[in-house]
Parts: C-alpha cells; structure tokens; sequence
C-alpha cells in the first residue's frame, strides 16, 4: 500500500469487522488455533462473518504441539454436543506430546468420536504406536468418507521395535485389507521396518495412491500381485534383504492403470530380473523413478541394454528419474544410455571403486524421492554441482564446519539438524529443531523450540547450560543421569521456580512437553500415570502449577505435558 492507501484504511478499519478477510487470516496466523477457535467459533450463531471466515479452523484440526491447556478446551469442544465441529481433516501428533493420541481416544467418549469420525475425509496419524492404531481400528466402521489416510511411526530402539512392528503390521493389514474402506483413496505408511503382506490378504480395489515402506521384495511382489489393482500412483521404500525364495506376480498386468512407480532401495542387492518383473505388472506406466543404491548387477550400467528393457516393458514411458550406484572392477562393461541421457561419477576408497550414474535434473520436482550415495557411513555429494539435492533437504546432519556454513547457501529449506560439532555461528531462523548426540558448546540460539539431547546428562549444571544456550525451547527430551539421587535432583530441578517470580521455572519458562528415559528403580513406586503424577505432585514445584498438567508413563519413557 502506498501513504495515501495506508491512510484511508486506518480511518476505515474501527473493529475486526471492518477487516477484509486476507487481512484477519493474516492476523489469525499469530494466534494459536485454539484461540482462534476460543474467540470466533459461534456455531451458535453460522451467519457471524468472522465464523465463516474461520471455516478452516474447525473443519480441519490438527492437536500436536498444543500447551495442556489448550488440549483441554480443544477436547472440551469436541464433546459439546451443541457446539462439536464437523471434522474433515484431523491430524493426530506424537511429535511434541508423546502421549497425545491415546490420550485423544481415552478422553472423549466414544459416542463423540463416532459423531466425529462420520464425516471425516483425511486422516493423519505423526510419530505414532501401535496402540494408537489399534485405539482407531474400533472405529473403523464410522470412517466411511474417509479418503486419505497417513501414518509415520515413531522410531524405537531395536529391541523394543521389534515388538512394536510386529503389532502394527497386524493392525495396518486390517485397517487396509481386513474391513474395506468405501471411500478410502490415498495411504501414506511410513513403518521403520517395513511393512509385512501375505497373499490372505483381500484386494483393496479403491486404493489409488500409494506410498508404503515394505519390508521386502516379496511384500511387493505380493501387492502387485491384484492386491491394488486400481492403482493410479506409487511410492515404495524396500526396507530390507529378502528372506524367503521368490515368488513373482502370477498375475501380469496387474496394474495396468499404474502410471507413476518410484522404487526406493537401500543396498538390498537388487538386479535387472527384479526390475523386468515389477515393471511388467505396470504395462502403462508414464513416470519412473529408480533410486538404487550399490546394486550387485552390472546391467545398470549398460545404457542401451537398459534402456531396450524399459521400451519393452514400459512402451508409453515419458519420464524416468534415475540414480544408481554399483561397485566396479577393472573389466565392468559401461555403456552411455542415449534415450535417457546420464550424469556418471566414480569415486573409490582404499579397497573399492563405484560407478554413480544419475538423471537430471535432480530433482525434477518438489516430490522427487531420489537418494544421493551411502559413502564412509553417510550421504555424501558424489555429485556435480548440478545436483540440488540439499536445497529440498529439512533434516541435516552436520559433522563438519562447512556444513554448518552450508545452512544459510545450500539447505535452504533445513529446519531441523543433529550435530556432535561446535555452533558457533547463530543458526537460521527457521531451525527449529535441534538434535545433539554429544556434549558440545554453543553460542545462544534463539530460535530453536525443539531440543534433543542423545547423550546422557551428569549433572543438574549440564542441564542450566543447554538453557542458557537455548532459551525459548518449548519441546525437551533429556537422557538424566543413571545415578538415583542425580536422576531425582535433575527431575525437580527442572520444574522449579525461579525465586523472584512463581511463574516461570528456573530453566526453560516457555516448556510445553519434557520426556525422559526412566530406568528401574530409578523412581520409586511408580507403576501407572497415576502413580507417577502423584511423585511429580509430592515432589517438584509443579504441585504449585495453575493449570492442570498431564503426565505420561510407558516403559521405558516418561513425559510430562503442561
């Protein structure tokens, strides 16, 4: 606007009312949307014109990273019966509050859920359990306008994922296979291990989009195989090395409205017989996406031989997005590809030499899944310049100075790191989220509101010096001491109040969620939520906290939501 504009306006505008939309939207924006919803959510009254405008707040929540407060009102609106929102999108997320999902379900009642879940089209389940899939698959029956559906689970230790994966490939076939969603389109399963399939499974014939982390080959070969048969689009992680023999799709040309196929495989030993196989149950395929890494079979590189194999099996392919890595020896065959032309690289290091041959552009878009190399235990840039990899990359992982110079050049769109390594530099605002894996020294960082320390705290002075370095955190995971007597020190410490006021806690006075390992014997007499809420009440100054606070105790972790 210019002087003049600015003016007229300052004399138009007297009230919210007088506001033009964009610009209460934009305001709406510095709110939490729990006060959003607390001042303009009349249902009462659906004719008020800021209720109208806030349409989006109602019909499509999302409960993560809430103060307990704020959850309460939440939850206390969706079991009003008069004023209860008619939800269309929903996202339920562990990410902040480790406990909020089951908590979600065990609040309300179920006769509220029901009325909720009825009218519901996209779902979104963040850093979730197995529990909590099995807390919704009650509800199963009342999600029949459910279209899309999206899990990522949370990522446990080896010992307790098993367990854990065990349950939730149990609880995904049958929310997938078992009772079939009308109207269910779109699946997005992010399992750490992989997702098991077995050929009892019952076709899925409305699924159109897919994206699944499957344990291995087989499990693919079993979707092919008429488990999907309608799919339009797919995305596929291998997680694993087969285990059993193969058996390949009885049924080719399963798929045959298929027109999008991304295969990601992380050093599995994937060769071209695979490939000819997957690809012959997509016969109309328009888009490929091949990210292989260290693939035993030559084949990859020999272009014409390759690209023979995709014009017989994928006669109607546009686009093919390729990355490939494979260990070479003196005598290995390399041929140009000229269908598809090709970036090569070779690196080595003192026993083994690699061939890389890539696409371009790279990325060719936004979605593009492509995995750079795994060289010396980590992603390495064993690509030219003209790969902008790194610009789309949110999650970084700094081991050395240059990277963390690299920040403000190359990863642009980093919003979260895990470094061992010195931050002397003030960090970009828009890294919110912090991962150390060692004790190191920082200068202060205001912008981090999520903080993870991996290793493990001796004192409760380790803890005043990450509050110092980071001031405004809002989201706190700290590993205490093994020691008894230190482990309790550093529990009450945390939650004590500064001297001068009975507000805010000595250390970080913006905390929303604090998770801790708890040992055996470490805290006694504590078996439940219950129990543990009682210890925090007899035994840190949260006894004295206004608002109610919510606490959370599963083996082997214990949080605390305020």
């Amino acid at each position: 606007m210019d002087s003049s504009s600015m003016k007229h306006f300052r004399r138009c505008v007297t009230c919210l009312l007088d506001l033009p939309d964009e610009i209460f939207l934009l305001i709406c924006r510095y709110l939490s949307p729990a006060d959003v919803l607390y001042s303009f959510y009349t249902p009462s009254k659906p004719e008020n014109r800021l209720h109208r405008i806030i349409f989006d707040y109602y019909t499509k929540i999302k409960l993560g990273g809430i103060t307990n407060k704020e959850y309460i009102y939440l939850s206390s609106l969706f079991c009003s019966s008069k004023d209860s929102p008619r939800l269309q999108s929903l996202v339920l997320s562990n990410e902040h509050a480790t406990s909020l999902t089951q908590r979600y379900f065990i609040d309300i009642s179920a006769s509220i859920i029901q009325s909720m879940l009825t009218n519901l089209k996209h779902l979104k389940l963040i850093d979730c359990l197995s529990e909590d899939l099995t807390f919704l698959y009650i509800y199963i029956s009342n999600m029949k306008q459910l279209e899309s559906f999206h899990i990522t689970y949370r990522k446990l230790d080896e010992k307790t994922n098993m367990i854990f994966c065990q349950r939730s490939n149990v609880s995904i076939n049958q929310f997938l296979f078992d009772k079939i969603l009308p109207s269910l389109n779109t699946v997005s399963i992010e399992l750490n291990d992989g997702l098991i399939l077995n050929k009892s499974l019952v076709s899925h014939h409305n699924l159109r989009h897919i994206n699944l982390n499957l344990q291995t080959i087989d499990d693919l070969y079993i979707l092919l195989d008429g488990l999907v048969p309608n799919a339009q689009t797919m995305i596929i992680k291998i997680c694993q090395s087969r285990i059993l023999n193969c058996l390949r799709p009885k049924n080719t040309l399963s798929c045959p409205k298929l027109i999008e196929f991304t295969l990601l495989e992380p050093r599995i030993g994937i060769v071209i017989d695979n490939i000819k196989c997957i690809l012959g149950c997509m016969p109309n395929l328009i888009k490929l996406t091949l990210s292989i890494r260290d693939t035993p079979d030559s084949t990859f590189c020999r272009g014409p031989l390759f690209e023979s194999i995709l014009n017989e099996d994928v006669r109607h392919l546009r686009q093919f997005d390729y990355t490939m890595t494979h260990r070479i020896v003196d005598n290995t065959l390399i041929e140009d590809f000229i269908q598809w032309p090709m970036e090569v690289v070779f690196y080595e290091n003192e026993k083994c030499k690699w061939i890389h041959i890539y696409s371009l552009p790279w990325p060719s878009n936004d979605d593009d899944k492509r995995r750079l190399p795994i060289i010396n235990g980590g992603s390495n840039l064993s690509v030219r310049s003209n790969v902008k990899r790194c610009e789309y990359m949110e999650h970084v992982v700094i081991n050395k100075r240059y990277e963390l110079l690299q920040l403000k050049t190359h990863f642009r769109r980093a919003c979260q790191i895990t470094t061992c390594i010195l931050i002397d530099m003030k960090l970009p605002k828009r890294i919110s989220k912090v991962i150390l894996t060692k004790q190191i020294h920082t200068i202060i960082q205001p912008s981090v509101r999520h903080l993870i320390i991996q290793y493990r705290l001796t004192s409760e002075r380790d803890m005043s010096i990450l509050a110092c370095q980071f001031p405004h955190v809002k989201y706190l995971e700290l590993l205490f001491p093994l020691d008894k007597s230190s482990y309790i020190h550093c529990l009450k410490s945390l939650f004590s109040r500064d001297e001068s006021t009975e507000k805010i806690y000595c250390f970080w006075s913006e905390l929303i969620n604090f998770s801790t390992e708890l040992r055996f014997n470490q805290l006694d007499s504590i078996w439940n939520n219950q129990s543990f809420k009682e210890w925090i009440i007899q035994n840190t100054d949260l006894k004295y906290h206004q608002c109610p606070f919510y606490v959370h105790y599963s083996i082997p972790r214990i949080s605390i939501w305020i």
